[in-house]
């Protein structure tokens, strides 16, 4: 019996066609974009889409590479125990009952938690029994990476999650002798949500005592959280150290209590967020085509399973081009489509990726609305409306920022400025490009050739545009400024670090001090300032530095550093910026 994955009907016969709706069986249906995909294919010939139809195999039997097992599945790795599905809309499950359905059994009663790999077939084929079970892999195809791989990446409250589940998951393996599973880096990995997930499940070999592997499990939490940048002494300081410590020493055997414990972690708050922002015409400017927009939230949610104690913000500035009623609808525009896009998922728990794909995809819808407003109205391309974007989302303790154009972002801490923004500009294209010193570039962004913008929205179609995307940690009180290029022309880096220090204390005055200070100094552009103060409370964990995570010689390593990314710009020709005189 087959089943059509267009329209789901039952299909009895040997057919190529379902008889009801007519569709090729020779094709599947994406999951992602809905196009019709070969059934021999891996990926989506459209989106690329995984399109995942391979699974390990368990089982006592000996394979051999390329032979067919139960007239479904191809073996294409004997030595890993990997079939392919060649017949995926074959309905097979239990085809053929198990001889021996213990540890299938297991996988079924475990199969609630998210943790515990899923079944895809069992069956018994030439007088034995044959499990198959999904391979961990995310939606392009590539192996999850493990625990220990992603721990420098998930924030102190996704690690609490981590370790909460990891105690519900050791109650219930406990209870299924598969308690192995769940003490082995190397069968533990972290799936695109920052669930923990088990690779496979392993039976455990010997009786042993619940409290003996209670240490065990704690030990491993010891060795995720300790850090070879930090003293034994100063682990101690972190919160996360009585927890474990008391468990290893045997004062923590009571699973409750122990979650108990994560809970008064999780409900500790990481950081206070306060923020203020305005913007100002300026000296000579007879509009304002700059905007900008600003929201901080305290969250505090609660369910049967999480509790959420935090604070986001999101932040926005935009500089118009194009004179009066073009540079300010650009911003405007520019700004509307980016809140419409990003404060509905605000609110909830989003990785790394999720965040970046938001942004960069935000940015891209802002500009092809802006570039159909310019086609719309035949704007010639010296008269187009265009605008150049900052924005920045603060999650806690992490900051991501994603730009095009000229205006910037600066972290200010307790010792230096850091300008977190690279301008997309014809000054510092050369210098990527290798010509001249970045001091040189620096000097030759405020002269009107060197201003002129390499990227901005609005003028071309999205394909010629790059948004430049990075991320950090927030390690101590700071304060993130974003601002137009009528504050950065006017102040140096220097001034706007002793302007927000004069006025630490509080982001309105930060605010109201470097608007005051451009327009002391000229104000010859429209000014725009979003001030961020993040007071960062003792971390829960101590800091992982990325070079101690073992990682496979393909991947790429990160760091909680900024690098700025060289954007694709050989392509783009200049867009003329109109310069005050």
């Amino acid at each position: 019996m087959q089943i059509c994955p267009n329209c789901n009907t039952q299909i009895y016969e040997n057919v190529t066609n379902c008889p009801n709706c007519n569709f090729d069986l020779n094709y599947d249906i994406c999951s992602s974009c809905n196009s019709n995909v070969l059934t021999d294919l891996d990926y989506c010939d459209s989106c690329g889409q995984y399109m995942n139809r391979e699974f390990i195999v368990i089982t006592d039997s000996q394979l051999t590479f390329d032979e067919i097992i139960n007239d479904s599945y191809r073996v294409i790795s004997s030595e890993d125990k990997i079939v392919k599905d060649i017949l995926p809309h074959k309905v097979k499950f239990l085809s053929k009952p198990l001889i021996n359905a213990d540890l299938h059994n297991r996988y079924k009663r475990l199969s609630s938690f998210v943790a515990t790999p899923k079944l895809y077939d069992a069956f018994s084929y030439n007088e034995s029994d044959y499990i198959l079970i999904e391979i961990l892999r995310d939606s392009y195809g590539q192996d999850l990476k493990s625990l220990q791989e992603m721990w420098a990446y998930i924030t102190d409250k996704e690690k609490l999650y981590i370790f909460k589940d990891w105690l519900e998951l050791f109650v219930n393996y406990a209870k299924e002798k598969v308690l192995d599973s769940l003490l082995n880096f190397d069968n533990l990995c972290v799936d695109n949500e920052n669930n923990l997930r088990v690779k496979i499940l392993k039976l455990d070999k010997d009786e042993y005592v619940f409290e003996d592997k209670l240490k065990v499990l704690a030990k491993l939490w010891m060795d995720l959280t300790i850090s070879n940048s930090i003293s034994a002494i100063d682990y101690t300081k972190y919160p996360i150290y009585n927890v474990i410590k008391n468990v290893l020493e045997g004062k923590l055997v009571d699973i409750s209590e122990i979650q108990y414990n994560l809970d008064k972690l999780i409900e500790k708050p990481l950081v206070n967020i306060e923020h203020y922002a305005d913007t100002n015409v300026g000296k000579k400017r007879k509009n304002n085509e700059d905007n900008f927009y600003s929201i901080t939230l305290d969250i505090k949610e609660k369910s049967i399973n999480k509790f959420l104690n935090s604070k986001r913000g999101f932040y926005i500035v935009c500089d118009g081009m194009g004179g009066h009623e073009g540079g300010e609808i650009a911003s405007a525009n520019a700004i509307s489509e980016m809140r419409k896009n990003v404060l509905p998922i605000l609110a909830f728990n989003i990785n790394q990726d999720d965040i970046r794909n938001i942004l960069e995809n935000s940015i891209s819808n802002a500009n092809k609305k802006i570039f159909e407003l310019n086609e719309k109205q035949n704007r010639s391309q010296e008269k187009r409306m265009g605008t150049t974007i900052v924005s920045a989302i603060v999650n806690d303790n992490r900051l991501f920022t994603c730009h095009v154009g000229d205006s910037r972002i600066y972290l200010i801490d307790q010792n230096s400025i850091q300008q977190i923004t690279e301008d997309h500009n014809v000054a510092m294209k050369n210098y990527r490009d290798g010509v001249g010193t970045l001091e040189d570039a620096l000097r030759n962004a405020c002269t009107p050739w060197g201003k002129v913008l390499t990227q901005a929205l609005g003028p071309r179609s999205s394909e010629n545009i790059y948004p430049e995307f990075n991320s950090l940690i927030l390690k101590e009180n700071c304060y993130i400024i974003l601002c137009s290029d009528g504050l950065t022309d006017m102040l140096t880096s220097e001034a706007i670090e002793n302007l927000v220090r004069e006025s630490w204390g509080n982001p309105k005055d930060v605010v109201n001090n470097l608007i005051e200070g451009a327009n002391s100094r000229g104000g010859r552009d429209n000014i725009s300032v979003v001030a961020v103060k993040v007071d960062v409370y003792p971390s829960i964990f101590p800091p992982i530095e990325y070079s101690e995570i073992l990682l496979s010689n393909s991947a790429e390593l990160n760091t909680d550093m900024i690098y700025m990314t060289d954007s694709n710009e050989t392509l783009v020709e200049g867009i003329i910026v109109e310069i005050p005189e």
